[in-house]
């Protein structure tokens, strides 16, 4: 996976769209810690794009709460 320093980002974007558009996908780092994910869209592919985010981050949302019902204990309130 490409990754991208918020310094690349703003000295040299033209670089960064392009390199962005062959790699499908890039992380923006501060830091080198991960900030954001960059994915590349138009304007025909913008709200699909978005929605695919949406579900993706939905998804992962209730399976985190899952997996946390598992590590709650049972008490006497839950089983009434």
């Amino acid at each position: 996976m490409t990754t991208v320093t918020i310094r690349d980002l703003r000295l040299q974007p033209r670089q960064v769209r392009e390199e962005l558009a062959k790699a499908s996908e890039a992380v923006l780092t501060s830091n080198g810690k991960p900030v954001a994910l960059m994915l590349p869209v138009d304007s025909s592919t913008l709200n699909a794009t978005l929605e695919t985010v949406r579900r993706a981050r939905e998804l992962q949302t209730l399976t985190k709460i899952g997996d946390a019902e598992y590590l709650v204990p049972f008490t006497d309130e839950v089983m009434e």
